[in-house]
């Protein structure tokens, strides 16, 4: 062998060595674009839906969390109307005059204004739940298309609220039928929510295992196999060996043959 074809064979081993060395200590198969440039593209591209598919799922539990604040405050608002409703009931009983009714009425016009104040005070964030909002819409998606988001229940409690009083017997029948009506309303908001609660849990197991499958095949482009790496460093090892043996006995007879001609 020349010379110059043993040195080509020590280099190429000491390289192939020192990408086995590199691979081995990083523990991936790609460490720059010249290592592979189309599985390092596809593999960020993997690392980026599995970020995006992570926080779509956070952005799911948080929705929740404003839906959860929402129907705890319905709940509320719930018990109210019920109360307003044996007062509404109690009044429209013969038995009352309409100086007794007024007692009555006093506490119904404070539970129509904790109504409105529950309203105007249940936030999610800073963000009104129950006034004029559209509720708390989720992106759970990994783009800005429609079917990444689900959208929040809007629910206007001050516009559910009744109006009126029940300071006399036929005004306390009135706000019976109002305050059931009431009831019906808030009962539906809260189921309403609450099934959008479901879909955003399953929306975030959706992209759990979205995540997680993003990320298992990233790391089987981009990480290394370390016993087939391991064969490689082993036979570059080898060569390694042997080119420089060949190196030598091939200076050492160029030396011999120098000395001849001298």
């Amino acid at each position: 062998m020349k010379v110059k074809d043993t040195k080509d064979a020590l280099r190429i081993a000491s390289d192939r060595l020192s990408k086995s060395f590199e691979k081995l200590s990083s523990g991936k198969r790609i460490n720059s674009a010249a290592d592979d440039p189309a599985g390092l593209a596809l593999a960020e591209s993997l690392k980026n839906d599995a970020a995006l598919y992570s926080r779509g799922s956070r952005n799911s539990v948080e929705a929740s969390l404003g839906n959860d604040i929402a129907q705890s405050a319905l709940s509320q608002v719930n018990n109210i109307a019920t109360r307003m409703a044996e007062l509404a009931q109690q009044s429209a009983n013969g038995v009352y005059s309409d100086d007794q009714r007024q007692a009555l009425n006093n506490e119904y016009q404070q539970l129509q204004q904790e109504i409105d104040r529950i309203a105007d005070t249940t936030t999610f964030n800073g963000q009104k739940l129950l006034e004029g909002g559209s509720g708390v819409t989720a992106q759970v998606g990994t783009d800005s298309s429609a079917n990444s988001q689900i959208q929040g229940v809007s629910v206007d409690l001050k516009s559910l609220n009744v109006s009126g009083n029940i300071s006399n017997q036929e005004q306390a029948r009135v706000a019976l039928d109002q305050v059931k009506t009431l009831v019906g309303n808030v009962s539906k908001a809260a189921g309403e929510i609450g099934a959008v609660n479901n879909r955003l849990k399953v929306a975030e197991n959706n992209n759990n295992v979205a995540a997680e499958n993003a990320k298992a095949a990233e790391s089987r482009i981009r990480d290394v196999d370390i016993a087939s790496e391991m064969a490689n460093k082993v036979s570059s090892q080898i060569l390694q060996k042997s080119a420089t043996a060949l190196q030598a006995q091939a200076n050492q007879t160029a030396q011999v043959a120098l000395k001849l001609l001298s």
